[in-house]
């Protein structure tokens, strides 16, 4: 009997152990029935038993669990709440098994180790933690790879293909939610997980982008050391950012804790587009000196700059009650509504701005809002893109910590003064300025083709039937018109680009600049503006 067989058994076993034979007489693949009926124990509601039968069924299932509890506008919040409380802590495999992996980066373990601890810190499902002393003194811990895991991976991964291809044929109201897509999403995220080349590169970014952040520690990689299944990390001690009783006893108020944490995850999500991914309170560490330090970089977040800005207006809409704002915003987003749905949604959305009209922002509970709004997703059919999907969940992970840290914390109120000073700073970056100029060129370019396409037309119909002859000179009167009128929408175009420009770089407080791009800025900012008054005086004489 193969292996892959074999964890189909396993499968089938633990899914009638919980309650689901019935999945199993529809999903077995090539015609199987499974004859054995096991008793089903009965642990609570449906959704505590997914939650059980996927934490038996190990590392592959436990992970997917764990992801699909990020998308809120898929699942109902009882299951999501269940999936939540998945845990991948397992008993650690003996040292013997790891060693053969730290040996391939370093054959002789005493030319790289002082010394190493065979007991491990931590073990999860993917991987184990040991702690180590560098020839050279420094304290290290070792993330090694478990044995045997990645063909396991790869035999569940095919399953959950076969599976999720039978429940799309089997289930059709279930095909809106892309079953394959799922699985095929799962699997690009665990193999990122699994790659340790990858989570340390992810340190070294964030490291990099957190220079400016003060008070926040992130660990330095040692490369030399490390490979795909092993990954050499500078050791930081500490206390779990949810203990407030340890993190009083280091001297430290919870409130300013809160407040790092804050600025850390505004300038990851708002300015950077790169942010840790999982904020569990195991992933992040309070230093005796009051420093927060993030661990753990295998899954991260991605939002590109428009994507960043659709969500800021997103939420600007709902603080302003605009809900054709919003609307405009999920469509930036990526959120598709099919025509005839529209008006359902406006009405919804209505409703739920509603319910925040006599708020003010001390008051926005923007967890809440993130929960009501999945839900009106989930409702209305419509999935987020799951890179905003991972941020909104890391957003309220966020809140979460920093309710148990301060009482009185207040995501909107405390991160509105850094938001704006986001915003400020990406009116006015390079590569906001850059990006305008680049649309402005090609908006510019289809302008000053389009004469020609016309003229090109047009020279085709007069060089047809003879009939056509008779008005050919209409016909070119109206190509000069055009080109005329290209010309002033292109001289247009041209002057605003340059005032647009100059005034981001006289505003700039960013980058200092040398005094002659400044001079050099105030002259096309002067002579654009007189090109601009001179344009218009010309239309209003010829109008009169």
């Amino acid at each position: 009997m193969s292996v892959r067989f074999r964890r189909y058994g396993q499968i089938a076993d633990v899914m009638l152990k919980y309650g689901f034979g019935i999945l199993i007489d529809e999903l077995a693949p090539l015609g199987i029935r499974w004859g054995q009926r096991r008793r089903t124990e009965m642990y609570g509601s449906v959704y505590v038993r997914i939650r059980l039968a996927l934490q038996e069924l190990g590392p592959t299932y436990i992970k997917f669990g764990q992801m699909m509890s990020a998308r809120r506008d898929l699942l109902p919040p009882p299951l999501i709440e269940e999936l939540k409380h998945l845990q991948d802590d397992v008993a650690p495999v003996p040292f013997d098994q790891v060693l053969p992996f730290i040996l391939e980066q370093c054959p002789t373990l005493s030319s790289c180790l002082a010394s190493i601890d065979p007991v491990p810190l931590a073990a999860a499902s993917l991987s184990q933690v040991h702690a180590a002393i560098l020839a050279d003194g420094a304290e290290v811990v070792l993330k090694v790879q478990r044995p045997g895991i990645v063909a396991a991976i790869e035999d569940d991964i095919a399953i959950l293909r076969k599976l999720a291809a039978r429940i799309e044929q089997l289930f059709p109201d279930l095909r809106t939610y892309n079953p394959p897509g799922m699985v095929q999403e799962f699997e690009e995220h665990i193999w990122r997980e699994l790659d340790f080349v990858r989570d340390g590169r992810n340190a070294d970014r964030l490291r990099e982008n957190m220079r400016a952040v003060p008070r926040v520690r992130v660990p330095k990689v040692y490369w030399p050391l490390s490979g795909p299944r092993l990954l050499v990390m500078e050791r930081i001690d500490g206390v779990r950012v949810d203990d407030r009783e340890a993190i009083q006893s280091l001297g430290l108020l919870g409130r300013e804790v809160a407040e790092i944490g804050l600025r850390a995850y505004v300038q990851q999500i708002f300015v950077d587009g790169f942010f840790h991914g999982d904020p569990h309170a195991g992933n992040l560490l309070v230093t005796p000196v009051g420093e927060l330090a993030f661990l753990d970089f295998g899954i991260m977040g991605v939002l590109r700059a428009e994507k960043r800005r659709a969500f800021i207006a997103l939420l600007m809409g709902f603080v302003d009650r605009d809900v054709d704002a919003i609307l405009r915003a999920l469509r930036d987003i990526g959120i598709r509504v099919a025509d005839d749905g529209v008006e359902s949604l406006k009405d919804e959305i209505y409703l739920l701005v509603t319910e925040y009209r006599d708020l003010s922002i001390r008051q926005f509970d923007l967890s809440r809002l993130i929960g009501d709004g999945a839900d009106l997703l989930r409702r209305n059919g419509l999935r987020l893109p799951s890179s905003l999907m991972r941020m909104l969940v890391v957003l309220m992970m966020v809140i979460t910590i920093g309710q148990t840290l301060d009482p009185d914390f207040r995501f909107t109120e405390r991160a509105e003064p850094y938001l704006r000073e986001a915003i400020r700073r990406d009116r006015v970056s390079f590569e906001r300025l850059g990006t305008g100029v680049r649309e402005i060129g090609e908006a510019a370019s289809e302008l000053v083709g389009l004469p020609a396409t016309l003229g090109t037309a047009i020279r085709r119909f007069t060089e047809g039937p003879i009939e056509l002859d008779l008005i050919n000179d209409d016909f070119h009167r109206i190509e000069r018109m055009l080109d005329q009128a290209g010309d002033k929408v292109l001289i247009g175009l041209v002057t605003g680009a340059i005032v647009v420009g100059s005034s981001l770089v006289l505003d700039n407080t960013q980058v200092a600049l040398p005094g002659w791009v400044m001079v050099i800025a105030g002259i096309s900012y002067i002579g654009a503006v007189a090109i601009g008054f001179v344009a218009i005086y010309h239309v209003v004489r010829s109008r009169l």
